[in-house]
C-alpha cells in the first residue's frame, strides 16, 4: 500500500530549501518588497528629469526583471513522494465474562474477574498501539457492547455461553474480521452445550475468519472438589477386516494431588486389563490411546472403565466400499496416468477425472467430467478429490465454497502442485482457509525458488526451454514417523525406504497452520521458520480432512525404479487408504457426546443418513424415551433430547430393515459443569486448546510482537515537477532588461 505526500522544495538557493513553504513564501515576498522599495527610490531621484508616467514605466519594467530573478534562482519545486504504508490493523475485540462464576467473590472477596481485569490493564496500551481500534463487549448469558472493559453491562442471566458469545463476537466482525479476539474468562461453558463440538466448530470458525483466539483467566479460592471424567471416546464407525482399530479417549480431571486411576478395557464384554493412569495434581486434561486388532465382519462394542466412569462405543467391521476419487487436472502431466493406472489395478478404488481444457471443443477422455460441481452435493459422491496442478482461475468460488462445505462434512481433500505459480494464487482465497498450510503471496516468492526454476531449464529453441539436466531424486524427511508408520503398516514385505517418496521439484510455502500436522519435510532445503520446507501436511477440517502435498504426482520416482518395484504403489494405495480409513458407510453417530448431567439437553449428531426416514430412541433397562429430531446441520440430522434419570443410557437409531446404528451415553445427577457457582476451578486446558489451534495464546502479558515498533514508511518513488519553466523565466528576464535599456536611452537617461 502507498501513501503519496505532494510537498514543495526550493532549488538554487540553499537558505530556502528545507524550509516550510509558508516561510519560503514569506522570505521570497519580503525580498519581493524590499526590492520594490529600492527600485522606487533609485528612480526618484534621476540627473535628468521625467515624467512620473515614464518614471512608473521604468518602476514597472525593474520590478517585474527583479520578481523574476527571485523566482528563478528559489526555483520553487512541487516533489511528489511516494512511501510504503503498510494495510491499517484489523481491530481488536475484547470480550469479558460477566457470569456467576467470574463475578461471585470468594472468601476474601476476591472474584475471577478482577485478576482478569487486572492483567488487561497491563496489555491495554500494547494492544491499542498494535491493533489501534478496541471494540468491547460483555457476555454471560448473551452476548452484549459495552464502552470498555470494566463496563459490566447489562446482561440477562449468570449462566456462562461461552461458545455461544465467541459466535456472536465472529459474527459482529466489521469488514475484514477482527484482527484478534481476546476473551477473559474461567473458560467454564454452563449452557449445557457439548463441549468438544462448540470447541470443534469455535476454532474452525476463527480459522476461518483468520482470527487468532487469545484468552485471560482469573482465578480466586473457590476450588471444587476433586473429580476424573471421561471427557471422550473416539473410535472410527466403521472399520476393514483384518486391521487395526484406534481408540482415542481424553479425560477431565482436577486432583489436591497426583493419583493413580485404574483402566480397563473391555472388547464384547471380554477384559483387556490396562496399566493404570497416572493423574497430576491441579486441573488437567490426560490423552490416552490404544489399538486393538479386528478381525471378521460384524459389530464390535468397545467399553472403556476409568475409576467410577464408564464409556462405551460400536465399530462396525465391514468390507470398505470402493472408494471413488474426483482427479481434478489443471495441467497436463503424467501424474493423471500414473495415479489412475496404478489404481485400477486394484478393486479399492475408481478414479474419475476433471480436464478443464481451454479449448472447449477437444473430446474427453472416457469417463472424464468437463467440470468440477458447483455443489457439496454433486461432490457426495466422491471421497477423495485431488486437486493437481490447479490454479486460481480454474477454481471460481463458488467451487471453492462447495469444496469447504464438502470437507466439512467429511471429505478428504488433496491439494497437490509442486508450481509456486499455483500456490500463490491461491493465497488468501476461500480454499486457502481449509488446508494446514499458508501459501506465500507472489511477491514473497524466495530467490531460492527462482533460482531452483533456473536451475531446471535452459533456453532451446526461441521463446522454448528444455530441461538442463536430469531432475535430481530426493527422499522425504519423514516428520512423523509415529503417523508414517500407520500409513506403512498395511505393507509388512516392503520396508519403509522402499516405500518413501522421491521427488525433483517442490512448491514453496510460508508455513503450516496451528494444529496442522506435518508428515514429511525436504531433506536438505528449509523453509521460513527454519525447519525443513514443508512437503506432505494434513488436518482435520470439520469431520474431514485436508492436505497439501508440495511436489507432483510421483512419477518420476516410478521411472527411476525398476519395472518390477512396488514401492511407489504401495505408497499411493496406503496413503489413500490411510485418509479414508473412517470414512463409514451408511449412517453413524458423528462424535456422540459421552457424558451429561439429568434434564440437561443433549445434542446428537447422525451422518451419512441423507433424508432418509430415522427413529432414534434412549433406552435405559426396561425404559425407553424417544428422541427428537431437529433441523439438519449440513449433512448431518440433529436430534436433541435431555436425559430424566441416571445410568448408561444405550442410543439406537434404526433406518431401513437391518440397519442400525447405536451411541451410549452416561447420565449423572449433576456435574460441575451443570451449575454456575459450582466452585469449578478454570479450564485453563480448554483455553490453552483454543488459543494453540487458532495461532493465539493464554496472556498474562502482551506478546513480544504486539511490543514491537512498526518500522518508519520506506521512501519508494519521488517525482519532482517546476512550478514553471525556468527557461522562459530567463528570457523574460532578457527581454525585460532589454526594454528598460531602450526606453531609458530614448528618455536620455543613458
Amino acid at each position: 500500500m502507498t501513501d503519496s505526500a505532494p510537498r514543495f522544495t526550493w532549488m538554487g538557493m540553499g537558505w530556502l530549501n528545507g524550509q516550510p513553504a509558508e516561510r519560503a513564501w514569506l522570505i521570497l515576498g519580503s525580498a519581493a518588497a524590499l526590492g520594490l522599495l529600492i527600485i522606487v527610490l533609485s528612480y526618484s531621484f534621476t540627473l535628468v528629469p521625467i515624467a512620473p508616467w515614464r518614471r512608473a514605466v521604468l518602476c514597472a519594467l525593474r520590478f517585474a526583471l527583479w520578481i523574476a530573478l527571485l523566482l528563478i534562482l528559489a526555483a520553487p519545486t512541487r516533489v511528489e513522494r511516494v512511501f510504503d504504508k503498510p494495510p491499517a490493523p484489523r481491530p481488536l475485540a475484547v470480550l469479558v465474562d460477566r457470569s456467576d462464576s467470574m463475578t461471585t467473590p470468594d472468601n476474601r472477596h476476591h472474584r475471577r474477574i478482577d485478576e482478569a481485569l487486572l492483567k488487561w490493564h497491563r496489555i491495554d496500551g500494547a494492544a491499542r498501539d498494535h491493533f489501534g481500534a478496541v471494540s468491547a463487549f460483555a457476555f454471560a448469558e448473551g452476548l452484549a457492547p459495552v464502552k470498555n472493559p470494566d463496563d459490566p453491562g447489562r446482561l440477562p442471566g449468570g449462566r456462562t455461553d461461552l461458545f455461544s458469545g465467541l459466535q456472536s463476537a465472529l459474527n459482529r466482525a466489521p469488514v475484514g474480521g477482527w484482527g484478534a479476539l481476546i476473551i477473559l474468562t474461567d473458560g467454564l461453558d454452563t449452557s449445557g452445550a457439548e463441549v468438544t463440538e462448540a470447541a470443534r466448530t469455535a476454532v474452525r470458525d476463527a480459522l476461518a475468519a483468520g482470527t487468532p483466539l487469545y484468552f485471560i483467566s482469573g482465578h480466586n479460592r473457590s476450588v471444587e472438589p476433586p473429580f476424573f471424567r471421561i471427557r471422550e471416546f473416539n473410535l472410527p464407525p466403521q472399520a476393514a477386516p483384518h486391521s487395526v482399530v484406534q481408540l482415542d479417549a481424553v479425560f477431565d480431571s482436577y486432583q489436591a494431588a497426583g493419583r493413580q486411576i485404574p483402566v480397563e478395557l473391555a472388547v464384547n464384554g471380554v477384559p483387556r486389563p490396562l496399566q493404570p493412569l497416572a493423574v497430576e495434581a491441579g486441573r488437567h486434561m490426560e490423552a490416552w490411546s490404544a489399538e486393538e486388532p479386528v478381525e471378521a465382519p460384524g459389530a464390535i462394542r468397545f467399553e472403556l472403565r476409568a475409576g467410577a466412569e464408564i464409556a462405551r462405543a460400536e465399530v462396525r467391521v465391514a468390507a470398505p466400499a470402493s472408494n471413488r476419487i474426483l482427479y481434478d487436472e489443471g495441467a497436463l502431466d503424467w501424474g493423471y496416468r500414473f495415479l489412475a493406472d496404478m489404481l485400477r489395478r486394484g478393486n479399492a478404488f475408481t478414479v474419475t477425472p476433471v480436464f478443464d481444457f481451454p479449448n472447449a471443443g477437444l473430446a474427453l477422455p472416457p469417463g472424464a467430467i468437463a467440470q468440477m460441481p458447483v455443489s457439496a452435493q454433486g461432490l457426495a459422491p466422491y471421497s477423495i478429490i485431488v486437486l493437481a496442478n490447479v490454479v486460481a482461475n480454474q477454481l471460481p468460488t463458488a467451487e471453492q465454497q462447495a469444496l469447504t462445505q464438502w470437507v466439512n462434512d467429511g471429505g478428504v481433500l488433496i491439494f497437490l502442485t509442486p508450481d509456486d505459480d499455483s500456490t500463490q494464487g491461491f493465497a488468501g482465497s476461500e480454499l486457502e482457509k481449509i488446508l494446514p498450510v499458508v501459501f506465500s503471496g507472489p511477491e514473497a516468492a524466495p530467490p531460492a525458488a527462482l533460482a531452483q526454476d533456473q536451475a531446471r531449464f535452459r533456453p532451446g529453441r526461441p521463446g522454448s526451454y528444455i530441461p538442463a539436466r536430469p531432475p535430481a531424486m530426493m527422499p522425504f524427511a519423514w516428520d512423523s514417523p509415529a503417523v508414517v508408520q500407520q500409513i506403512l503398516s498395511s505393507a509388512a514385505n516392503a520396508p519403509v525406504e522402499d516405500q518413501t517418496p522421491r521427488f525433483s521439484s517442490y512448491a514453496h510455502i510460508e508455513r503450516a497452520k496451528p494444529g496442522a500436522q506435518v508428515l514429511a519435510r525436504h531433506p536438505t532445503e528449509s523453509g521460513p521458520d527454519g525447519r525443513g520446507a514443508i512437503l506432505l501436511a494434513v488436518q482435520r477440517y470439520g469431520r474431514g480432512k485436508s492436505v497439501v502435498f508440495t511436489t507432483d504426482a510421483l512419477w518420476r520416482w516410478k521411472l527411476g525404479e525398476a519395472s518390477s518395484a512396488r514401492g511407489v504403489e504401495l505408497f499411493w494405495e496406503n496413503f489413500f487408504s490411510w485418509l479414508s480409513r473412517d470414512r463409514a458407510e451408511g449412517f453413524y453417530f458423528n462424535h456422540p457426546p459421552v457424558r451429561s448431567t439429568i434434564n440437561a439437553p443433549v445434542t446428537l449428531r447422525i451422518a451419512g443418513a441423507g433424508m432418509a426416514p430415522l427413529q432414534v430412541a434412549a433406552s435405559l433397562g426396561t425404559r425407553s424415551v424417544s428422541v427428537t429430531e431437529q433441523a439438519a446441520e449440513g449433512a448431518s440430522r440433529v436430534f436433541r433430547w435431555s436425559p430424566p434419570a441416571p445410568g448408561l443410557w444405550e442410543i439406537e437409531a434404526r433406518g431401513a430393515p437391518g440397519e442400525r446404528a447405536h451411541a451410549w451415553l452416561l447420565a449423572v445427577k449433576e456435574g460441575n459443569r451443570s451449575r454456575e457457582n459450582s466452585g469449578a476451578a478454570p479450564d485453563e486446558e480448554l483455553l490453552s486448546a483454543l488459543a494453540t489451534q487458532t495461532g493465539g495464546a493464554v496472556l498474562d502479558d502482551a506478546p513480544a510482537d504486539w511490543k514491537r515498533k512498526p518500522p518508519p514508511p520506506q521512501l519508494l518513488a519521488e517525482r519532482r515537477q517546476p512550478l514553471w519553466d525556468r527557461r522562459g523565466l530567463f528570457a523574460a528576464i532578457v527581454g525585460l532588461y532589454g526594454i528598460e535599456m531602450i526606453l531609458r536611452r530614448r528618455w536620455r537617461l543613458l
